[in-house]
């Protein structure tokens, strides 16, 4: 849910759940994998992208780069200067749990099960 929100919110085309990206020029090329097959699609470049894992390897920092990072100075930003996106309108617990019931695994106790499945639970 996060790339195509973040795509809504920059107002560029995105594609989820990629396993291969290529791109030329002005647009991406973006394999996904469907049920029985594989569709690509073209995405005008900029968009926003997700993948799927293990498209990519990771490259490691070398323990000098490491050393290096740690010296590096970290910027504050003043979180109360943005604008929030979202509203809070009402939080609510979830509905309580109704107790169970246990029944045997006599005649009775099986039509009393089909009885309350038909008749409280609404499920046959």
């Amino acid at each position: 849910q996060f790339a195509p929100m973040v795509a809504e919110m920059l107002e560029m085309p995105c594609v989820t759940m990629v396993s291969a990206l290529t791109t030329d020029g002005g647009s991406a090329q973006c394999k996904r994998d469907i049920e029985g097959g594989s569709e690509t699609i073209s995405a005008p470049m900029p968009c926003v992208v997700s993948v799927q894992k293990g498209i990519n390897e990771p490259r490691y920092p070398k323990l000098p780069d490491i050393m290096k990072a740690k010296k590096k100075p970290i910027d504050i930003v003043d979180g109360a200067s943005t604008d929030a996106r979202v509203e809070i309108r009402s939080m609510e617990l979830p509905a309580a749990k109704t107790g169970g019931k246990i029944l045997g695994d006599s005649d009775a106790d099986i039509a009393e099960l089909v009885r309350l499945l038909q008749e409280e639970a609404k499920a046959i």
